[in-house]
Formats: C-alpha cells, structure tokens, sequence
C-alpha cells in the first residue's frame, strides 16, 4: 500500500502560494519533482515569467498598470528583438565639444562637458526602450562652479561633485535637476576632515545604495584613506587608513550593499579588527599570478555600473544585480620577461561574498587606449567579448544575452549594415564603436579626420 506525500494532498492554490515564494532555483527543483507540479507551473503565468527572467539574467521591475501576463510577452518580444538585432527606436545625440568620456548609471547616459578645460556642465540622455516602457528623454545640468571629481547613481537620482574649489566638500544634486539631493538631511553636502582632501582617478569613488565612499588624501600624501558616509544621513561610517607601498594602489569599491574591497593591507587577516578606523575583514583573497609577477604598478577594480544595489532602475524589468561580474585588473611587470603586462579576471559578485569560493586565474589581456569609451566602459566590453559573445544566438553580434548586464564592444562594427540605421550605412567602419550598455546598443560615431573625436552618439534601443 502507498501513500501520497502530505504536500501533493495540499489544494491547487495552496501549492501555487508555495511556488510564488521560491527563488529561481527552488522553483525549478520544485517543478522537476512530478508531473502534476509541473503542469502547475507551466500552466501558472506568473512562474513562467518568473523562470523567464532569472533565465535572461534580469528580475521584475516596479510596480505598474502592467500585468505580469503583458510583461511576460513583453520580455519574450524584447528578448527576440535582441535575438535578430531589430532595434525598435533610433536616437541621435550630438556630442557637444569639448567633451569627457561618457557614463552609464541606471539606464541614464551621462556626458561630463568641459569649460576651460574643466568639468562645468553635464548631458543627460535617458536610454529609451518601448519594450520595457522607458521613454527618451534628454536634458543639460548647468553649474556655477567647475568640478574637480563626480560620482553617479542615476536609479537613486543621485549625482555627487566635489567642486574645484573646495575639495573638502562633496555636493550631493539631484540628476534631474541639479539642485540639493531632496533625500539628503545634512543640506546635501558631505565633509572631509580638514586635513584630508579628495582624490580623484579609477576606483577612487564610488556609490552604492545609501552609501558613498570616497579616497582621500592630505597635503604631503602621508595619509590616504577611505572615507565612507551614509549619504542620506550624513553620518560617516568608515575613516580608514590605508597603509599602502603604491599610493596609486589606495583603491576600493563597492560590492553591494553591505560589502567593499580594498587591497590587502598588512596589518589585516579575516575576522580581525583593525582598531585604526576600519571594519572587521569579512573575507582575503589571493590573487592567482602573483608569483608570477615581479613589480605591481596599478591595481583597479571594475564594478558593473549598470546593475548596483539602490533603488531599481526604471522598466518593466532590468538587469538583477546578483548576476553581475566584478572585473579586476593588474598593471605589473611579468618576472619571465621583466616587461610590462596587464593581467585581468572576472569573478561572479555571488564568488566575492560567499564563503569558501576561490577566485579565477588571471588572464594576459590586450589593453589599448580607449578616448571614445573611457577605460571602465572599454573594460567591461572586453568581458562581454570574451564572456558572452554569440550568446544571443545571432552570429554577427557580439552581445550579452538580453543586452542589460553588461557592456559589449565591437572592434569597430560586428554588425551587418543591414541592422544599422540610414544615417550610419556609409559610415566606415573603422568610425564606429559599439557598445551595449543600458538595454540598449551604444554606436559612437566620431570625425574621420580624428579618430579620438566621437561627435554623434547613435542609441539603437530594443
């Protein structure tokens, strides 16, 4: 004689309310168990959606007048578009002389404008997508003052300078509009101690969610540290010294929330606490090659900038942060040769904050100058050529799966003309960069007579 498991005795509905609680990978062993689960699933919209999403590497977006029946098909059309490259709006942005590299935050592209030679102004265009419900929408911040350093959120609205004037100062602004930050309590302004000023450079500042930390440094740079505030509060949570033999090695990021990393410091090992400001190490690990080199001259981390922990970004549905990668890179003489080499790795978010996971080997990279992408865009596009190319089932695009994630680059335009606008078909290639970024494909378009020059950037948004 059998007897049924108690939960298989459990009403349709009881068993739906369970599944409607897994994550993606609960969900799935749930629906492998028997046939009747299966038939749940399969016959449950809002499951599928769910499978569908953690499949493209994205999670659901805010609340809306959308059913989860309409973004279900939504996702599958949006997928498609990206399948076949059939872009659905083109939008034209004339790139105002003189100019700095651009950034993408949140599904915003945002272009630091010089005045002087200076940082004075900022352009602001919103990647578009019908299918995910983002309209274009594009503005200019105008300051009175120039700036020295900026960090960007754009799902929190968050735009944060340190003046030229007064590098002591952070000003937090919102990126709509240009004026005090509305969720800041400390009238939108952060302080340095008045010894310490603020450093500028790659991975020297940066945001995530309520927290923004920044380098910093004092006259005789005898003293970096890391400074970390909650910016809506004001409240500075980490002053950190950082005892370094290469200043340009005084770097951290962000890893979520709850989470940053730094270079190994001396003076620190997992689980103890450095009494001199900083938090208890949480986790050390050692990079794989090394021994293999002689001299390090740099070291920079690569967050991806286009899924990070605060607020979600506009859309139906956006890149899930949990499946980014975090890239990092060693400038250093190889001990073999005694020349220099650049070695780089990527390393699942999820491999940097669970315990017991080792990290990849480095690998040799070509790394060249990058005046129309800017080294962190160029940097991430490399990972997606290597990472993901041909994943979207199409062979002349090299794209991430749903084209969200992470950044993808073509050495010059992989793409047949036939997928690109009118206006770009007599362009040579060697004119054009592509970059996928923001759900959207990026194409600079820059002077024939200067190839550093990019004077139009053409968003083709799926």
């Amino acid at each position: 004689m059998t007897h049924s498991p108690h939960l298989f005795r459990l009403p349709t509905e009881i068993l739906l309310a369970i599944a409607g609680l897994l994550d993606m990978k609960s969900l799935l062993h749930f629906k492998l168990t028997c046939k009747r689960l299966v038939a749940i699933v399969e016959n449950s919209v809002s499951l599928r959606y769910v499978l569908a999403l953690a499949a493209r590497g994205l999670c659901n977006g805010r609340p809306s007048s959308i059913t989860v029946a309409a973004r279900y098909e939504l996702l599958k059309m949006y997928s498609e578009a990206w399948r076949m490259a059939e872009w659905t709006e083109h939008v034209t942005m004339d790139l105002p002389y003189p100019h700095e590299v651009p950034y993408v935050s949140g599904g915003m592209l945002v272009l630091p404008i010089l005045g002087m030679g200076r940082i004075k102004s900022f352009a602001v265009q919103r990647i578009p997508s019908a299918l995910r419900g983002i309209t274009a929408q594009h503005w200019v911040i105008e300051l009175d003052f120039f700036v020295a350093h900026f960090m960007l959120d754009a799902a929190q609205d968050l735009l944060a300078v340190v003046p030229q004037h007064d590098t002591r100062s952070i000003l937090l602004r919102s990126l709509a509009t240009g004026y005090p930050h509305p969720l800041s309590v400390n009238k939108a302004i952060l302080r340095l101690e008045e010894s310490q000023n603020a450093s500028g450079g790659n991975s020297k500042q940066d945001v995530c969610g309520d927290y923004l930390g920044l380098m910093t440094w004092n006259g005789d740079r005898l003293d970096d540290r890391l400074a970390i505030w909650n910016w809506k509060t004001g409240e500075r949570l980490v002053n950190m010294p950082m005892k370094l033999e290469n200043i340009d090695d005084a770097i951290f990021s962000f890893i979520d929330d709850h989470h940053f990393v730094v270079p190994a410091l001396s003076c620190e090992s997992p689980g103890r606490y450095n009494p001199l400001g900083a938090p208890p190490v949480v986790r050390s690990y050692v990079l794989s090659v090394t021994d293999a080199l002689s001299k390090i001259h740099t070291l920079r981390f690569f967050p991806d900038i286009t899924a990070r922990g605060g607020a979600p970004p506009l859309g139906h549905f956006h890149a899930d942060p949990a499946t980014r990668l975090f890239g990092i890179q060693v400038e250093a003489v190889a001990a073999a040769t005694g020349r220099d080499t650049v070695q780089e790795l990527l390393v699942p978010i999820s491999a940097l904050t669970r315990a017991g996971c080792a990290l990849p080997r480095l690998r040799r990279a070509t790394v060249r100058h990058e005046p129309v992408l800017g080294r962190s865009l160029a940097y991430a596009a490399r990972a997606t050529r290597l990472c993901h190319a041909g994943s979207l089932g199409a062979p002349d695009v090299c794209l991430q799966r749903a084209g969200l994630v992470h950044a993808g680059c073509c050495e010059g335009t992989s793409l047949p003309p036939e997928k690109l606008p009118a206006a770009l078909r007599a362009v040579e290639a060697a004119q054009l960069r592509i970059a996928v970024c923001g759900g959207a494909l990026l194409v600079f378009e820059h002077a024939k007579e200067n190839g550093n020059l990019p004077r139009k950037l053409h968003i083709l948004a799926f």
